[in-house]
């Protein structure tokens, strides 16, 4: 996500894959920036398949859809999605921090493949599924655990210390942080045991 729409660290499960999804607009999506643009350009929610169901707006299916044409069934409480994308050549950004917290997948297909293929999906029915243009969600057998985390440092092939930008500013919170945690955890150390009563 972009600093503004940060992507939260969380744990969840991946409970299934879906093709073709439709994309369910976030009420602060359509108020904040696809109506406006609406009103500014009239016709442009129809010209990216947008319409009213239900009381909210939807994206159908297809080329234009923000969600591309797999979807990871990742419930979760911050309403993140893991998600293929129309937007191709955002992955060669340096930085590729430009959602609204959702977390856009540059091989969704090879993902799709690894979790359903000991289900016998072959790439082959996988492909058809995706041409036939129909929403169809598929349950993984056996739900597997997903971890979104933040590693602003790590171990570069070649050994050394690689830094990478923390556009969220979560570093400088954890190091104004660190020396309260430090300082609480000394002195409830340094305090006598109680005993427990006889």
């Amino acid at each position: 996500g972009s600093p503004k729409h940060p992507t939260p660290m969380f744990s969840a499960q991946v409970e299934g894959v879906i093709l073709n999804p439709p994309w369910n607009v976030p009420a602060s999506i359509a108020r904040n920036e696809l109506l406006p643009t609406e009103a500014r350009r009239p016709g442009y929610l129809a010209s990216m398949g947008i319409r009213w169901v239900d009381g909210r707006l939807q994206q159908r299916p297809g080329p234009k859809n923000s969600l591309g044409v797999i979807k990871f069934d990742v419930p979760n409480r911050f309403g993140v999605y893991l998600h293929d994308t129309p937007a191709k050549g955002l992955f060669a950004q340096p930085v590729r921090a430009f959602s609204h917290g959702c977390m856009r997948l540059q091989e969704p297909r090879a993902l799709a493949l690894t979790l359903l293929g000991p289900q016998g999906m072959s790439a082959e029915t996988l492909d058809a599924g995706i041409a036939a243009g129909v929403t169809r969600r598929i349950g993984l057998a056996r739900r597997l655990p997903l971890y979104v985390v933040h590693w602003t440092v790590r171990v570069e092939p070649d050994g050394r210390v690689g830094f990478r930008p923390d556009i969220y500013g979560w570093d400088r919170k954890l190091a104004a942080a660190l020396p309260k945690a430090v300082t609480s955890a000394s002195q409830a150390a340094a305090r006598p045991a109680r005993r427990a009563p006889v």
